[in-house]
């Protein structure tokens, strides 16, 4: 008697399964992702209609020394055909560094300078537009344990 129970039982799920599987693994995860926000691949860059500038940069970028050896940083704005870049750092507002070529995209901090917070402007024109934005650099001593 149980055995024929389960039979029934086995034979009843079997197709509602079946049913249920139809539309596949890769539907069931599109399905469940798409509740997790927006999915829009296209990226804005200056220029275009739309865009924000103070999405060049991120807010804060941290930098550590270790010892007596030096880190680099690089930071990099968005690549635009035919722009212009002015990487400026400053610490009290007065510069300390100064970066300005059409073709440098990436500001390279090679030799860091003493620890402190700094803030970086960017300046990038494109299309006779300038678009500005600003990040504070901070260089940390970082704590080795012996």
């Amino acid at each position: 008697m149980k055995r024929l129970g389960r039979a029934i039982t086995v034979l009843i799920l079997l197709p509602l399964l079946a049913l249920t599987g139809c539309s596949g693994l890769d539907y069931m995860i599109e399905e469940y992702n798409s509740r997790f926000g927006i999915h829009d691949d296209s990226v804005l860059l200056p220029g275009d209609l739309g865009y924000d500038e103070k999405d060049m940069l991120e807010e804060e970028y941290h930098v550590y020394r270790v010892g007596v050896d030096n880190h680099t940083l690089n930071i990099s704005a968005p690549r635009v055909e035919e722009a212009s870049y002015r990487w400026e750092l400053y610490k009290d507002d007065q510069l300390v560094q100064q970066d300005y070529d059409s073709s440098h995209h990436t500001f390279q901090l090679l030799s860091l300078p003493e620890v402190a917070t700094y803030q970086l402007r960017l300046t990038l024109t494109v299309g006779g537009k300038e678009y500005k934005d600003t990040a504070l650099v901070t260089v940390h001593t970082e704590q080795v344990a012996s």
